[in-house]
C-alpha cells in the first residue's frame, strides 16, 4: 500500500510542470497604457489601447471622452503575433510580435507600413481606468 501511495505522490510531484504559462498570464484582452510624453515634457500624454474579447480594438488618448478616439479596428492574436486591422489603413495589416513582462506587454513591429507604427510599439502597461468604449 506504501508503494501505491508513494508511486502516486511522486506522478502528482513530477506530472505537472511549472514552466506552463497559463492563457490568462498572457492574454492581450483588456486596456493597455503607455506613457508618450514628449522628450521636452511639454506635453503628457498617456495612449491607452484596449483590446475587446470580440476581436475588436480601440486606441485613445488616456483622457478620452466619447467619441475621442485615434483609431477603431479589429485584431487577432495567435502565437504572440497580434494582426492590426482598420479603415485608415485600408489593406496594410500591422504585425506585432508582443513579449509580456512585469505587469505588461511589449509591442515589437514585425511589419507595418500604416501610420499606426508610430504610436504602437513600445512598452504598455496594464491599465485599468474606464474609458469610453464603441
Amino acid at each position: 500500500m506504501r508503494k501505491i501511495l508513494v508511486i502516486v505522490m511522486l506522478i502528482f510531484a513530477f506530472g505537472c510542470s511549472d514552466d506552463a504559462t497559463e492563457p490568462s498570464e498572457n492574454t492581450i484582452v483588456g486596456k493597455w497604457m503607455k506613457d508618450v510624453t514628449k522628450k521636452d515634457d511639454s506635453e503628457i500624454n498617456i495612449l491607452v489601447i484596449e483590446f475587446t474579447e470580440d476581436g475588436k480594438y480601440i486606441v485613445q488618448n488616456g483622457k478620452a471622452i466619447e467619441d475621442e478616439y485615434i483609431l477603431i479596428g479589429s485584431y487577432t492574436y495567435t502565437n504572440d503575433i497580434l494582426t492590426m486591422s482598420d479603415e485608415k489603413c485600408e489593406d496594410m495589416d500591422g504585425k506585432y510580435k508582443l513579449e509580456y513582462r512585469n505587469n505588461g506587454v511589449d509591442f515589437i513591429i514585425v511589419e507595418d507600413e500604416c501610420d499606426r507604427n508610430e504610436f504602437i510599439p513600445g512598452f504598455f502597461d496594464k491599465y485599468k481606468a474606464t474609458l469610453y468604449n464603441k
